[in-house]
């Protein structure tokens, strides 16, 4: 990342209490929701552990980012984790969108379902946005041709994780270092549908802690140069001006995310 501006750091994916509908069957079945951190709490950590702004992005819902941002102004902005959908099996990926309004937000439900679309709106609307945990399995549909359409739809990746061993991120380096344009014009013509928005092979990288339980709040994030705030970080992000800061998750991370999900479900539930 080149540039004279000054550095800022920000975590672009932390979940609140506002993320209550989660994929897991077990959870689902219990009636837990995906994280139980407070708005306050979660802006309060990440401000401790040297971030210079704080955003939420909950899954399909702003509330919790709205709420941030009436209580805290002036270093709060909203995001938005959307959970999309290929259309031709219902594989789903996410998709962390940076710096929306209310009105955006209701159109990214929209059209969620057929990732293609979705795709094409956020390019239209130039909505900065980057593709979370892209090796991973929400849904256990995702194969390598779904990686391969991403990698034609996508610029900014989600390399650094907060619950994803390092290893991930290794991969994804590995991978993404071995396209070329010419490569990406072979899997336009074999995938019609997707719509080449990465037109140059050229993938810019992004860093979030993934936290679901305030133990991994703010250990990994994204490093922008521009101006302090939202629109500064969707304007870094949309410029290929970002880099993944921070710490890859362990196996520590991820069960501690497990147990802050199960003790703030006792605690709720009056256990």
């Amino acid at each position: 990342m080149a540039g004279t501006s000054k550095a800022h750091k920000v975590d672009l994916h932390v979940h609140s209490s506002h993320s209550d509908r989660p994929y897991s069957w077990f959870l689902r079945s219990t009636g837990a929701a995906e994280c139980y951190t407070a708005v306050d709490q979660a802006y309060a950590i990440a401000r401790r552990r040297g971030m210079d702004l704080v955003t939420l992005a909950d899954h399909d819902v702003i509330d919790g980012a709205l709420a941030l941002c009436e209580r805290h102004p002036g270093d709060t902005f909203v995001s938005v984790e959307v959970s999309a959908r290929f259309p031709e099996d219902g594989c789903i990926v996410h998709v962390i969108c940076v710096d929306v309004t209310e009105a955006q937000h209701r159109e990214l439900q929209r059209l969620r379902r057929d990732v293609y679309e979705l795709v094409a709106y956020l390019d239209e609307a130039r909505i900065a946005h980057f593709w979370a945990h892209p090796l991973s399995q929400v849904n256990g549909r995702l194969r390598r041709e779904h990686l391969e359409r991403g990698l034609l739809m996508f610029r900014a990746l989600e390399t650094r994780n907060g619950t994803r061993d390092v290893t991930h991120e290794h991969r994804l380096h590995e991978v993404t270092a071995g396209i070329s344009v010419a490569q990406l014009a072979r899997w336009a013509e074999r995938y019609p549908r997707a719509p080449w928005i990465n037109r140059d092979a050229r993938y810019h990288m992004v860093g979030g802690s993934d936290d679901h339980g305030t133990l991994a709040i703010a250990r990994a994030y994204t490093v922008f140069e521009g101006e302090a705030s939202g629109a500064g970080v969707a304007d870094a992000l949309r410029g290929g001006r970002t880099a993944a800061g921070g710490e890859a998750g362990t196996g520590t991370t991820l069960a501690h995310n497990c147990y802050g999900v199960l003790a703030g479900f006792l605690q709720h539930s009056g256990q």
